[in-house]
């Protein structure tokens, strides 16, 4: 990776430098509550997981590559939550208490054909704060 000769500069004189984030937290959709319902009530996710993925469908609007999600009921209830402070991912340092890990499928912005994927969210506080979308490795 290529190092710019301003952020090079900055980086040498000390100056504090703002690393930008791949996911913002997208705003909540009109669908988001419904979302959120039809997944705890239907099938049988946990409110975070709920929250996770309802959040990965107002993600996808605005995404460079992905522009749907899809998860099975398997892929809902097995979903991993785990409870331990430090950064949300090695691309993105934002310190969170617990991360929720949910696998599906994503189709490709253009393409129509679908991925498996990751969705990760993290949480600090009682809100979201980090999200991404990870693209499986290719298999063979």
């Amino acid at each position: 990776m290529k190092t710019s000769p301003l952020l090079a500069a900055l980086l040498l004189l000390g100056a504090p430098v703002t690393l930008v984030l791949a996911n913002p937290v997208p705003k909540h959709s009109t669908d988001h509550a419904t979302n959120q319902k039809t997944l705890t009530e239907d099938q049988g996710a946990t409110p975070e997981v709920a929250d996770c993925i309802a959040t990965g469908y107002d993600l996808v609007h605005a995404h460079q590559e992905f522009d749907r999600l899809g998860f099975t009921r398997n892929d809902i209830v097995g979903a991993d939550m785990a409870r331990e402070k430090g950064p949300f991912s090695p691309a993105d340092p934002r310190l969170v208490s617990e991360v929720v890990v949910v696998s599906g499928e994503a189709r490709q912005r253009g393409y129509g054909s679908w991925l498996g994927v990751t969705l990760r969210c993290g949480y600090a506080g009682h809100g979201l704060t980090a999200i991404e979308i990870v693209a499986d490795q290719a298999q063979d």
